[in-house]
């Protein structure tokens, strides 16, 4: 999960400097695939902060029932 998030900030500092260096404003499409991976490794992140979650609830309602 750490590896997710420090990709994405790594990708994301990337595509900053891409922009920056960029000074037509062209979309290039280097670029383009970056945010596409970025978007995807996002969207990994939180699918599995969410599993995570899951997990720890279920995992917390074994132990600790309700109806305790």
């Amino acid at each position: 999960m750490c590896f997710l998030g420090l990709t994405g900030i790594l990708l994301m500092i990337i595509i900053n400097e891409l922009t920056f260096n960029n000074g037509d404003n062209e979309r290039h499409p280097f670029i383009w695939f970056i945010q596409l991976v970025l978007t995807f490794t996002t969207i990994i992140l939180v699918g599995v902060l969410i599993y995570y979650h899951y997990v720890r609830l279920t995992l917390l309602s074994v132990h600790k029932p309700v109806n305790h």
